[in-house]
């Protein structure tokens, strides 16, 4: 039925978004990725930039930069 279609177009397109955005994470270099997997376990900036070795400041950068990379994502799936 037409419901069975539309969870099979849902289910491509999130497919498709699962790998950019795989790819969007690999793209992000190691110090990145460490600083992105430190703060999805809940860790502080602070935390985060003693445990890579990284001022509060250069944290801050990489997760904004992290963020701009996610949110070109989003927006490039919006279009």
């Amino acid at each position: 039925g037409s419901s069975g279609e539309s969870e099979l177009a849902t289910t491509y397109d999130c497919h498709g978004l699962e790998l950019d955005l795989r790819e969007t994470l690999e793209s992000l270099s190691e110090s990145d990725q460490r600083v992105l997997v430190a703060r999805i376990q809940g860790h502080s900036v602070e935390e985060i930039a003693d445990t890579v070795g990284r001022t509060t400041r250069t944290v801050e950068r990489s997760l904004q930069r992290i963020r701009e990379k996610l949110a070109d994502l989003v927006w490039d799936e919006l279009k």
